[in-house]
């Protein structure tokens, strides 16, 4: 019996500690900092360019709907930037056609570099902008927070939407937020 206590209490110690390591992780957006890859995803003939800046969040949603978004853009004929928002690329988006910004939720909004880059950057005047929230959990949506940050400084949004983790659709949804951006 107290070797059965002895392995629940190490189990049960097991359990806390992973726990205190992914919130830390989440709190402090440890995947966004170290968030600086870019990746060029080339099209043959290619006559317009897109920016996707992306948050890869803790369970690298952000990282996958991006690459999903910039290979429906390509096929499209977009040459496509895939920058983490860590990256030295991001800075200067006004050479896009398109501009798609990408970050998880956490406690129910954008993590803070997504929220920093939103509110700094600059973009190309016609310019089709788009946001789009990933989250753990179902209904957790952070990207009309995303969307408002930049219409408070008028930037018009073409499209916003979101996702789950858990949503076995999210690559379709991912397409239809293209095509929606492509309207």
């Amino acid at each position: 019996m107290a070797d059965i206590l002895k392995g629940a209490k190490t189990i049960v110690t097991l359990i806390i500690i992973f726990t205190l390591i992914v919130a830390i992780a989440t709190i402090f957006d440890l995947p966004g900092y170290l968030a600086t890859d870019t990746e060029q995803l080339s099209a043959d003939n290619a006559t317009s360019k897109a920016l996707i800046v992306y948050d890869p969040g803790i369970m690298g949603m952000g990282l996958r709907t991006a690459y999903w978004m910039g290979e429906d853009l390509r096929t499209r004929g977009y040459d496509v930037n895939l920058s983490g928002i860590r990256s030295g690329d991001i800075e200067n988006a006004t050479g896009y056609e398109v501009v798609i910004v990408i970050g998880p939720t956490y406690f129910g909004g954008p993590t803070g570099p997504i929220s920093a880059y939103l509110k700094q950057v600059q973009t190309k005047p016609g310019a089709r902008v788009g946001v789009y929230a990933v989250s753990g959990l179902l209904g957790d949506d952070a990207s009309r927070e995303m969307r408002k940050v930049l219409e408070d400084r008028s930037v018009i949004v073409k499209s916003a939407g979101s996702v789950s983790a858990w949503d076995r659709g999210a690559e379709e949804k991912s397409y239809a937020f293209i095509f929606s951006m492509m309207e």
